[in-house]
Parts: C-alpha cells; structure tokens; sequence
C-alpha cells in the first residue's frame, strides 16, 4: 500500500492518510457496487494496520460494511446537516 511506502521509505512521515470514499473506485468495470466481502475486506485491513499513523476515512454511511468498529478501535464519527463540515444555521 501506498501508505506503507511512505511510512517506511518517505523522505517525510506525515503519520495521517486521508481517504476520500474508498468504496467508489471498486465497482467501476460492473454493473454492481462493490460486494460486502470487498467493503469488509477494505475496512478491515485499514482498521488492522493503524500502527503506521491515522487514517481518516470519509465515506457515506451507506456504504459501509456491518463492521464492530469500536472494537477495532476505530473513531466512527457520522457527520450531519448539524453536525457536518459546514453545518447549517439554526
């Protein structure tokens, strides 16, 4: 993974991955989104290699996999129209 060649050859370690819907990419080529093998498969390999920095995932709620995140020690923050990047006035 990208990911790893910098951590372990990068001029600079930064320490955070930013990912920008993961998910999107991996249906294109079929008519069908990606199966819930594939989603899983993503979400925990990501979550079982956290000792090479952060990562911070952005994905719709929707297409993430059924996943125990809180036991794999991951932060799952959902944003809102209340709570989001630019959340509207009251």
């Amino acid at each position: 993974m990208l990911r790893e060649l910098l951590y372990h050859s990068g001029i600079y370690s930064l320490n955070i991955t930013l990912i920008d819907t993961p998910l999107l990419g991996l249906d294109q080529g079929s008519a069908e989104a990606a199966s819930e093998n594939m989603r899983t498969g993503l979400f925990e390999y990501m979550s079982s290699n956290q000792d090479k920095g952060q990562i911070i995932v952005v994905e719709n709620s929707r297409s993430l996999p059924y996943l125990n995140f809180q036991s794999r020690g991951v932060n799952l923050i959902e944003l809102t129209e209340k709570n989001g990047f630019l959340p509207s006035p009251d």
